[in-house]
């Protein structure tokens, strides 16, 4: 049986908090892979990158190099903005 636990104001506003404070990080991280998109694309063509906290993390051209390169430089995965910087136009049919 799963318990029920009532987390107090402080400790809803320090959650609350850091929830925003990553999406902010998330938004800058995206605004920093939009902006630099052609040196990055030039620097790492058709591999895959992670950006966080504003820089470059990790590249490789296999996704699942790029994840152990950020699990083993202690990284979560899901906190990184991660890329695949194609040099080939995509298509998707939705």
């Amino acid at each position: 049986m799963s318990q029920i636990r009532i987390l107090s104001l402080s400790e809803c506003d320090a959650t609350q908090r850091r929830s925003v404070e990553g999406l902010k990080r998330a938004q800058a991280d995206s605004e920093y892979l939009e902006e630099h998109w052609g040196d990055l694309l030039q620097q790492h063509p058709d591999e895959w990158v992670a950006i966080f906290k504003g820089a470059v993390a990790g590249h490789a051209a296999d996704l699942d190099a790029l994840l152990r390169e950020l699990e083993s430089s202690g990284i979560d995965s899901s906190r990184a903005v991660v890329e695949l910087l194609s040099t080939e136009t995509q298509l998707f049919v939705l």
